[in-house]
């Protein structure tokens, strides 16, 4: 992955927790770095907010563009396809158990992904039905797909 600028990121710990289940995060926990709390300069001082105090949690800071390539080397060790560069992308059965998408890629005929869950790709609002849109915050990028059959198997065998 090659990118001009590392996007900073600042991590719940309920997204490191999730990556953590799918198998994602063992780079995110050596290389990131844990916060306690945030400062904020206004006024001409700082004022520090100690998050683990007020509410027992801490805060990751790691770059995007880490846990993106964390995720995809994750979802190539599972053996699982990721699409770049579709075009023409439209979600079909979104609502029912079956859902797929249909897309184009530069030169080639319209080809589909069976998902085996709604929430398996992420879609931009315009591209989404209005049903799914509750189930996704995301809005850049028309089409990102979650890996949604590595990450439920790695979720089932996280809670048994």
């Amino acid at each position: 992955m090659c990118s001009a600028a590392i996007r900073a990121g600042l991590l719940e710990e309920g997204t490191v927790a999730l990556l953590d289940q799918v198998g994602a995060g063992a780079r995110a926990h050596h290389e990131g770095l844990v916060h306690h709390g945030v400062e904020l300069a206004f006024g001409g001082a700082r004022h520090r907010i100690d998050m683990h105090a007020a509410t027992g949690k801490t805060v990751m800071i790691y770059g995007q563009t880490e846990v993106t390539l964390d995720l995809m080397n994750a979802r190539k060790a599972a053996g699982l396809t990721t699409v770049y560069q579709a075009s023409e992308v439209k979600p079909h059965d979104f609502d029912t158990d079956l859902p797929r998408v249909t897309y184009v890629r530069t030169g080639s005929a319209t080809k589909y992904l069976r998902l085996q869950s709604p929430a398996a790709t992420v879609f931009t609002a315009s591209a989404a039905p209005a049903s799914s849109r509750r189930r996704s915050r995301r809005s850049s990028g028309s089409i990102r797909s979650a890996g949604s059959a590595f990450f439920r198997k790695r979720r089932r065998s996280a809670m048994s």
